[in-house]
C-alpha cells in the first residue's frame, strides 16, 4: 500500500486563496513559497484524528535547490509539527515519501487513504523531493481517502476543462462556465494589474496562466524549450515572465486596456501522468472602463447632446454656425488652454463637432481661366485654424460620361492663412488638358479635412456643373459650389491662351468605347468539387441560375481557390446591374481597354464603389482580400452605418474605411470570422475566396 501511496503523493498543485507578493520592503532578491497541510476528507467523531489545517498557508523563504519536499519540511519544523520526514547525518532529506503529518497516517482513513502533495495545483509527475520551487509557488500536503480522486487526481479521465476561473477584482464576461473559452474581464478605470484564481477539473493536468501569449497547435509559443522549468524539474534559471508573459496563479499580473490573460490546462507536451486530446485553452480579453467625466468633458458632452438635436433638425449651414459654431469652438479653446487630459471617447466628440463647423465654414468657388485653374476657399472667421489642414481632390468629369479627364490632388495648409483672411486661392496647373471644362461637365472638389493630424469626418464631397456657355470669350469666370448639384449662373469660361473661344468637343477622341455581352440566365449548377462547401452551395446554384456567376468549367466551380480584384468587381456589377458606360477615357495603367474585364472596373470606378491601389492602377491580376469585398460591397448597397461592434480578436488589424462595412455584414450575419482554439478572427487581409464572394453577394442581393 504504501508503495502506492509514494506514487500518489509526488504530485503539485497551488492551493493558497492569498494573493502573493514577490518581495518585502527592502528587500527586493527574497523569494518566497506558500506551504499548507491539511485533512479535509478524513473526519472522525471524537476527534482522535485532526481535522481542517495542521499547517496553516505559511510563506518560506526560498534556498538554493529548494524542492516541494525541503520547503514544506522547514516549515513543519519552525512550526514545530510532528511527521515522518528523516534526514540522514549530514542533515539530508531522507526519501520523498511523507507518511505522517501531525499524527495523521496513511492507511489511517481507510485502505486506499495517504498524504498527497500539489506544486501549483498540479499532482506531479515525480516526488516533492524531485520538484523545485521558485518564487510564488504554492506547496499543499493534503490527505486523501480515495487514492487522490477525492483531491482532483483523476487517473481514467482527460477532462483538461478548468473548474473554477475567478479574479480578485472586475467582472468576469460571461460568467465562468467550463465549456466556454472567450471571456473579458472588466476592469475599473484604476485598475492596473489583475490576480487569477483557477483550478482544474482533473489535477493532474498542469494549469498555465500567460499574458498576451501565442497559442497554437495545443502549445505556446516559444515555451518548450523551458518545458522542464515550467514543470519544475530542474532548478529555475530564468524569468519565464518576461521571456513567456507567464504567470503565476493568485499573483499580481499588471495589464492595460486590451492586453489577453491565457488560461491553458493540459497541453501538448506538458508534464503529466495522463494522456491529453490537446488541452483547453480560456481567453480572457482586459477591457479597463473610461475615468469619470472631467468637467470639461462633461461640457463637451453636454454640447454634443445640443450638437446632435440641433443638426437633425437639418437647420440651414449660416444658421449652425451662428448658433452651434460658437459653442463648440469655445470649449475646444478652452480644451486647448487648460491642457486637460480628455477621454478618447470625448475627444472624437470634439473632433466630429469640430468636422462639422468646418464644413459648414469651407465653400468653394472655380476660376477658370486657360491654361491654370484657381479654386477659391472661403471660410468663415468663426473657425479654429491652428491645426487644421486639408487635401482638396479635383476632378473634371467630361459630359455624358463616367470617366476622369483630369484628376489632381492639392495640399492646403490654413495654419499658413492670416486669421483676418476670410479667402484663399489655390492654383492647379492645367498644362496637361487639351481643353478647359466644357458645357455640361462636371467638377467634383474633395475635401479631407485633418485637425492636428486627426481626420474630422468624412470627406466633403461638393459638385458643379457648367450649365451655359458665353458666345464670346469673356477673360473666364467663377460660381459657387454647394453641398448639392448646383447650377451655375455665372459659368465657366472655355478660352485659348489668347482668350479666343475654344470648340466644345476635341478634335481628338479620347474615348474607349464597350461592348457588354448578354448575361446567360437559367443554367442548372451541377458541380462536383463543392465538398466541404456545402455552406456555399445553394449562394453558388442561384447566381448561376441568374447568370452572374460560373464555374472553370461544366463540373467544376473551384469554391476555395482566391477571386481577384476585377473578378470580384465584374460579380458585383452583374449582381447589382451597376450602368456600364459604353465609352470612358481609361485613367487606370494597368487595365486593358480591350481585356473582359475593363467595362465593369470603371462601372464601378465611376460609380464611386471602388478605387484604384493607387491614384492610377487598379490592381488587376491581384487577390481581393476579405476587408476589401466587404468594403466594396456595404458601398453598393449605400453605405448604411452600423452600432454594432463585432468581437474579433484582431479587430486592430481591420483598415478604417473597411471597419464599419465588417460591422454591418458581421451583424447581418453575411459575413464571419475564423473560430481558432486561441480565438475569433476576420483576418480583414487575407485574400477571399470564390465560395466567400458568392455567399457574401448573394445575401446581400
Amino acid at each position: 500500500m504504501k508503495k502506492i501511496i509514494s506514487v500518489l503523493l509526488c504530485f503539485a498543485m497551488l492551493s493558497s486563496f492569498v494573493t502573493v507578493s514577490y518581495a518585502a520592503d527592502g528587500a527586493e532578491n527574497v523569494k518566497y513559497v506558500t506551504v499548507s497541510a491539511g485533512n479535509f476528507t478524513f473526519e472522525v467523531e471524537d476527534d482522535s484524528y485532526p481535522y481542517g489545517y495542521i499547517l496553516p498557508p505559511t510563506q518560506v523563504e526560498i534556498q538554493d535547490g529548494d524542492t516541494a519536499l525541503s520547503v514544506f519540511a522547514r516549515a513543519l519544523s519552525d512550526a514545530d509539527i510532528e511527521s515522518s520526514i528523516e534526514y540522514d547525518e549530514n542533515g539530508e532529506l531522507i526519501g520523498g515519501y511523507v507518511s505522517r503529518i501531525g499524527g495523521l497516517s496513511d492507511l489511517d482513513g481507510g485502505p486506499m487513504s495517504g498524504w498527497m502533495v500539489t506544486v501549483n495545483d498540479w499532482f506531479a509527475s515525480c516526488g516533492a523531493d524531485a520538484v523545485y520551487v521558485s518564487d510564488g509557488d504554492t506547496v499543499a500536503y493534503r490527505y486523501s481517502c480515495d487514492w487522490g480522486a477525492d483531491l482532483g487526481s483523476l487517473w481514467d479521465s482527460k477532462d483538461t476543462n478548468l473548474k473554477a476561473l475567478s479574479f480578485e477584482s472586475g467582472t468576469l464576461v460571461p460568467e465562468f462556465d467550463p465549456e466556454v473559452y472567450e471571456y473579458e474581464l472588466c476592469l475599473d478605470s484604476d485598475a492596473a494589474s489583475v490576480a487569477a484564481s483557477y483550478e482544474a477539473y482533473n489535477k493532474n493536468y498542469q494549469v498555465r496562466a500567460y499574458k498576451n501569449a501565442v497559442v497554437s497547435d495545443g502549445a505556446v509559443e516559444g515555451e518548450s524549450e523551458y518545458e522542464q522549468e515550467l514543470s519544475g524539474l530542474v532548478p529555475p534559471a530564468n524569468d519565464l515572465s518576461e521571456i513567456l508573459g507567464y504567470c503565476k496563479r493568485n499573483t499580481n499580473i499588471p495589464v492595460d486596456n486590451d492586453d489577453k490573460i491565457i488560461i491553458a490546462c493540459g497541453l501538448n507536451g506538458w508534464n503529466s501522468m495522463n494522456e491529453t486530446d490537446g488541452g483547453s485553452v480560456y481567453t480572457v480579453k482586459i477591457k479597463i472602463s473610461e475615468p469619470a467625466a472631467t468637467e470639461l468633458e462633461t461640457k463637451i458632452n453636454d454640447i454634443y447632446t445640443y450638437f446632435l438635436d440641433y443638426t437633425d433638425s437639418k437647420y440651414s449651414s449660416s444658421a449652425f454656425l451662428k448658433d452651434v459654431a460658437p459653442q463648440i469652438t469655445e470649449v475646444y479653446e478652452e480644451y486647448t488652454k487648460a491642457g486637460e487630459e480628455v477621454g478618447y471617447t470625448y475627444i472624437t466628440k470634439l473632433y466630429e463637432m469640430l468636422g462639422e463647423v468646418i464644413e459648414n465654414s469651407v465653400t468653394l468657388s472655380i476660376d477658370a481661366v486657360y491654361p491654370k485653374t484657381s479654386i477659391v476657399v472661403v471660410y468663415s472667421n468663426k473657425m479654429p485654424l491652428t491645426g487644421l489642414s486639408a487635401r482638396l481632390k479635383t476632378t473634371v468629369i467630361p459630359k455624358d460620361s463616367d470617366s476622369f479627364l483630369y484628376d489632381e490632388a492639392e495640399d492646403i495648409n490654413f495654419t499658413s492663412i492670416d486669421i483676418s483672411e476670410k479667402t484663399k486661392k489655390y492654383t492647379i496647373s492645367r498644362n496637361d488638358m487639351d481643353r478647359l471644362p466644357l458645357l455640361g461637365e462636371r467638377l467634383d472638389f474633395c475635401i479631407e479635412l485633418m485637425y492636428n493630424g486627426e481626420a474630422l469626418s468624412d470627406n466633403i464631397i461638393k459638385h458643379m456643373t457648367v450649365t451655359e456657355r458665353p458666345v464670346s470669350g469673356g477673360g473666364g469666370g467663377s460660381g459657387t459650389i454647394s453641398s448639392k448639384d448646383e447650377e451655375i449662373s455665372n459659368p465657366v469660361t472655355d478660352t485659348d491662351t489668347d482668350n479666343t473661344p475654344v470648340d466644345a468637343v476635341p478634335s481628338e477622341s479620347p474615348y474607349v468605347y464597350f461592348s457588354i455581352p448578354e448575361k446567360t440566365t437559367g443554367r442548372i449548377a451541377s458541380f462536383t468539387d463543392m465538398d466541404g462547401y456545402e455552406w456555399a452551395e445553394n449562394y453558388i446554384n442561384e447566381l448561376v441560375a441568374d447568370g452572374i456567376v460560373d464555374g472553370i468549367s461544366d463540373n467544376e466551380f473551384a469554391p476555395g481557390e482566391n477571386i481577384t480584384r476585377e473578378q470580384f468587381v465584374k460579380l458585383i456589377v452583374t449582381a447589382f446591374d451597376i450602368e456600364i458606360p459604353t465609352q470612358v477615357i481609361p485613367n487606370f495603367t494597368d487595365v486593358d481597354s480591350t481585356a473582359w474585364y475593363a467595362p465593369y472596373v470603371y462601372a464601378a470606378s465611376y460609380a464611386g464603389i471602388v478605387g484604384g491601389k493607387s491614384f492610377d492602377t487598379f490592381g488587376v491580376g491581384e487577390n481581393i482580400t476579405r476587408q476589401d469585398m466587404a468594403a466594396i460591397l456595404w458601398r453598393v448597397i449605400g453605405s448604411p452605418s452600423s452600432s454594432y461592434a463585432p468581437y474579433y480578436d484582431d479587430i486592430d488589424d481591420i483598415s478604417d474605411y473597411a471597419m464599419t462595412a465588417i460591422c454591418v455584414f458581421t451583424d447581418e450575419g453575411t459575413l464571419g470570422g475564423y473560430m481558432e482554439l486561441e480565438g475569433t478572427y476576420f483576418r480583414p487581409h487575407n485574400p477571399a475566396t470564390r465560395a466567400e464572394a458568392a455567399k457574401i453577394i448573394c445575401k446581400a442581393r
